[in-house]
Parts: C-alpha cells; sequence; structure tokens
C-alpha cells in the first residue's frame, strides 16, 4: 500500500465515522482518491474544520429536506429510498417520523435529485479550498464558519 493510499484510508475512516447522509460521505471520499499525496495531507492537517464543514453541510441537507414540500409525486409507484443515504438528522428519528420523512423522499424525486447536485458541487468546491489551504484560507474559512453558527441561533 502507498503511503497515498494509506493516508487516504485514514481520511476516509473519519469521514466514515462521521453522523451525515452516506451520499456525502461517497462523494467525499469518491472526490478524495483523486488527489495527490499533499493534497490529502492539507486535508489531514485541517481535518477537524473539514469534518465540521461537512457536518455543516449535512445540516444544510437535512434542512433542506425538512422544507420539502408534500406535494403528490406522478408515479403510482416510487421506489422506496434508504433513508439514511439521503438524510442524517441530528437526533433518532422515531418510527412515526421516519415514515414521514420517507414519504416526503419519495413524493419529492426531483427536488431531491435538485439538492444533492447541490450538495456535491459545494462539497466538490471545498474540497478544492481544503487541499490548498493555507493558514489565511482556513482562518478565513474558521471565521464564516463561526459567524455561520452565530446566525443560525
Amino acid at each position: 500500500m502507498t503511503k497515498t493510499e494509506e493516508l487516504l484510508e485514514k481520511i476516509s475512516k473519519q469521514i466514515n465515522s462521521l453522523n451525515i447522509a452516506w451520499y456525502i460521505k461517497e462523494e467525499v471520499i469518491a472526490s478524495l482518491r483523486y488527489l495527490h499525496w499533499y493534497k490529502l495531507k492539507n486535508i489531514e492537517k485541517n481535518m477537524d474544520s473539514f469534518c465540521e464543514y461537512l457536518i455543516f453541510l449535512n445540516n444544510q441537507n437535512t434542512e433542506k429536506i425538512d422544507n420539502l414540500c408534500t406535494g403528490k409525486w406522478d408515479k403510482k409507484e416510487s421506489s422506496p429510498k434508504e433513508l439514511n443515504y439521503f438524510f442524517a438528522p441530528e437526533k433518532k428519528l422515531s418510527k412515526e417520523k421516519e415514515k414521514l420523512y420517507n414519504k416526503k423522499l419519495s413524493e419529492n424525486g426531483y427536488e431531491l435529485l435538485t439538492l444533492i447536485q447541490w450538495i456535491k458541487w459545494v462539497l466538490i468546491l471545498s474540497i478544492d479550498e481544503f487541499c490548498n489551504a493555507s493558514k489565511t484560507r482556513m482562518d478565513i474559512h474558521n471565521m464564516l464558519m463561526k459567524r455561520e453558527k452565530k446566525n443560525t441561533k
């Protein structure tokens, strides 16, 4: 195993341990596979901020899913969707809430696809920022994240 593969595996384990939607985990790990060792090293160096940012993206995803309408889906039968693939709330869901979210996801297929594409796009741009992370960039990132947390409270 090369040192790049070892570093990728170490980072992947940390990402997989996060309570975030599976599609976000998959997208991050798939994107990181194409990076050189020195870029992965930058991500590792800023891993706490990177994980915090992934959780922030997951929270954005959760908020957007919460805001999906419960309109009618034209299809008579929609395929069941694995809830934890699309959605990872901070708190455990009751069975009733889980059914509600499954219904929401099934009835809003187009909106869900649009949301996922948006999150993936933001994620790819963010990974690039973390790969080229200078101290100044990370300070700016941390300042913006603190401001965002303050605004959401």
